[in-house]
């Protein structure tokens, strides 16, 4: 069942997060699966960081259905941005967008979601850059419905000076969904999850059922579940 499939992945990601040493971004779901062959499957993580260590994304690739990883040898994205350097390319994501064309994203500490593109079947990357999607220091979870319909569950807001944060959260404030209908050229739909605070956000996707089911953290530290 679509449950059962779900927590078997978690397993699956609790596993390799703690054989690698390092974090991983968010469950394996549907959008991670390849085009070119049904039991691939690919993944992006992070490595641990520090003041003098930012974070750098990395790629797992599984040809057996996620019963093993391994490390893609050419793949290790890092920024040379001096603002917020500790932080890093941290908690990535990554989507085939057609056949052979990955979009990866990746959480910073510089006012965007930070992204990168492969468009020759994940064997490079483009250097990473921000995307539209502004945030403070806080993960993007996205799914696919469908052929065309990718769903994006982030933080909007980034930290700029001066913004008024309240002492939890970090800015994680509000929480919103948005609906794109052309395979991620615009989202225009949107709607507020959680207008207190809501971070550490991951989400899956039932397309039979098409629902989003996130899963985040609350201001009271309580995991909150939503049907989209």
């Amino acid at each position: 069942t679509f449950t059962s499939n779900f927590i078997k992945f978690f397993i699956i990601i609790f596993l390799l997060s703690n054989q690698l040493n390092c974090c991983i971004a968010s469950t394996i779901g549907p959008r991670n699966r390849l085009t070119n062959r049904r039991n691939n499957i690919a993944k992006c993580i992070k490595s641990k960081y520090g003041l003098y260590n930012p974070a750098i994304t990395v790629l797992l690739i599984s040809n057996d259905d996620g019963t093993t990883f391994k490390m893609h040898p050419n793949v290790r994205l890092s920024y040379s941005s001096t603002v917020n350097r500790r932080h890093g390319l941290q908690e990535p994501g990554i989507i085939e967008l057609s056949p052979g064309i990955f979009w990866l994203w990746m959480r910073t500490g510089a006012g965007y979601q930070y992204q990168s593109y492969s468009m020759d079947n994940l064997n490079t990357f483009t250097p990473p850059e921000p995307s539209r999607f502004t945030s403070p220091d806080s993960p993007m979870a996205i799914e696919r419905l469908d052929e065309n319909t990718l769903v994006a569950v982030y933080n909007p807001i980034p930290n700029y000076n001066g913004r008024e944060k309240t002492r939890w959260g970090a800015g994680r404030t509000p929480l919103v969904v948005r609906k794109s209908t052309d395979n991620g050229k615009t989202y225009p739909i949107s709607r507020t999850v959680d207008r207190e605070r809501g971070g550490y956000v991951d989400i899956a996707a039932d397309s039979k059922a098409r629902r989003i089911y996130a899963l985040y953290e609350d201001k009271y530290g309580i995991t909150d579940h939503l049907a989209v």
